[in-house]
């Protein structure tokens, strides 16, 4: 009887990183994820095959610092949860992820390019804090651009299971390929089981004030 408080908080913390990691998708369940960034924006729908496998289909646009690149990607890719641990209160997951992306750019000469994505993702949670560390590159023979973010957030409070959760904190991002800056972000997160927002806004001087809006939901 003694386990069965610590077996419910890996179960809450279980759902809870639904709605945190984007790769975490019950089987048979459709998730759909949206983002909007002043110099990114972003589309994608998930369907989960296992508790360890989902497939993405999805949308990219990003515009360098410049102001004058702009590259847009369209991709399928296979999710696999390499690793899934959770005991007294928390829980860790590390996720690979790629596939086939085909590249469109005003930099190319010629029309769409095929490429890949390719990427790794790691979180850590309790109902408290949550950290997360990220890899993302889309390659194909022309360039090549590695999206790099450190993500940590904090819970005022430990919401109840079906709550209301909310969460402050900061991530920081790297875009090779596309900036030389370091964008700092604080951000505030809402979810419940089946739905998340996060809002915030850019405080970098190269991206001081810009708002970014992502939003996800699991059907």
């Amino acid at each position: 009887m003694k386990a069965l408080p610590a077996l419910a908080g890996v179960l809450l913390l279980a759902c809870v990183s639904a709605a945190h990691a984007r790769f975490f998708i019950p089987k048979d369940t459709l998730l759909v994820f949206g983002m909007y960034e002043r110099d990114s924006y972003a589309a994608e729908a998930s369907y989960g095959l296992r508790r360890d496998w989902s497939v993405t289909a999805g949308w990219q646009r990003d515009r360098a610092d410049d102001g004058d690149t702009v590259r847009e990607y369209t991709y399928v890719r296979a999710n696999w949860l390499l690793h899934r641990r959770g005991e007294g209160g928390w829980i860790r997951n590390l996720y690979l992820f790629g596939g086939p992306a085909w590249v469109r750019s005003n930099a190319l000469d010629h029309g769409d390019e095929p490429g890949l994505q390719l990427g790794i993702w790691g979180d850590y949670e309790t109902r408290r804090v949550y950290l997360k560390a990220s890899l993302q590159t889309f390659w194909n023979e022309e360039f090549s651009q590695t999206t790099q973010t450190l993500q940590a957030l904090w819970a005022p409070y430990a919401a109840e299971y079906g709550g209301i959760a909310s969460w402050i904190g900061v991530q920081l991002q790297r875009r090779n390929g596309l900036s030389d800056a370091t964008q700092v972000a604080p951000r505030r997160r809402f979810f419940q089981r089946r739905w998340w927002i996060d809002i915030g806004v850019g405080v970098n001087s190269e991206h001081r004030g810009s708002v970014f809006f992502d939003a996800m939901y699991l059907f």
